[in-house]
């Protein structure tokens, strides 16, 4: 009884040691997980809910006696990291997410969709989507601005208006949707180009996006001339940065994912 009585709280003492430990590792390893870009494919739930999760799971392998796995996952995901972060592996990948097409003149520009604001504001990549379509009409590559309308969001085309006033720029802006993501605009955009008989869309969008969008809209029977606008976020003609490759390597990683869910979804 007495050996049961001493042996209880140090049996506790290790145990609890081990979760701390566990709940600790577990959160470093998410941070460079999350760092990576893996937080953009899991639901919205808070900032500090993946990260307090995986501390959870790393206290369960701890006290479970698997701390060695616990630790070969975090040292395999730092030195991704780094493998990332720190030399031009990524760069090759990140560029093949782009196609520029040669610009020449079609009868519309349309800027995609991107995540409009509460109030129908634009966001960084819709206002330089909607930037770079506009500066295409104004060097005459087009006759209309065609934008479309985020599902269960406010119409953009108060700020598409707006934007078009302040480059000095007149022109007819057509509006669709709502759309729930690219493949959604490339079906509203073939029932548009037929109903107008038009022949061919200048179609722009964030670099990243371009090739999986214009293999959408092809996809959908609408011939188009791909065009990037700028990514504020970085250049992807010089990813020498370690933020640059990071976010460069968010982007593949969405577009990647996105490829083969369009494909296996025949939309591809």
């Amino acid at each position: 009884m007495l050996d049961f009585q001493d042996g209880l709280p140090r049996l506790l003492q290790v145990g609890g040691r081990q979760m701390v430990e566990g709940f600790i590792l577990g959160v470093a390893a998410w941070h460079p997980l999350d760092r990576l870009g893996m937080s953009q494919f899991l639901p919205v739930v808070g900032k500090w809910a993946p990260a307090l999760a995986a501390g959870v799971v790393g206290a369960v392998l701890f006290v479970g006696g698997f701390a060695w796995a616990l630790w070969a996952f975090a040292a395999l995901i730092c030195l991704v990291y780094q493998i990332i972060t720190g030399t031009p592996l990524i760069e090759r990948a990140a560029r093949s997410t782009i196609r520029e097409d040669p610009l020449h003149r079609c009868e519309a520009v349309i800027a995609l969709s991107s995540s409009p604001r509460s109030d129908g504001g634009l966001d960084t990549a819709g206002r330089a989507r909607i930037t770079a379509a506009l500066d295409l009409l104004r060097c005459g590559f087009a006759d209309y601005l065609v934008i479309t309308r985020v599902a269960d969001s406010p119409s953009i085309l108060p700020a598409a208006q707006k934007l078009m006033g302040l480059m000095g720029i007149s022109a007819p802006i057509l509006e669709f949707g709502p759309v729930g993501g690219t493949h959604d605009e490339a079906v509203a955009a073939a029932k548009l180009v037929k109903t107008r008989g038009w022949q061919e869309l200048l179609m722009v969008t964030s670099p990243a996006h371009t090739r999986r969008a214009a293999a959408a809209f092809e996809k959908a029977g609408v011939h188009v001339v791909a065009a990037s606008s700028e990514d504020p976020r970085c250049s992807y003609s010089n990813l020498s940065c370690p933020g640059d490759r990071l976010y460069a390597f968010g982007c593949w990683q969405r577009e990647f994912l996105g490829w083969i869910t369009y494909r296996r979804r025949g939309w591809l």
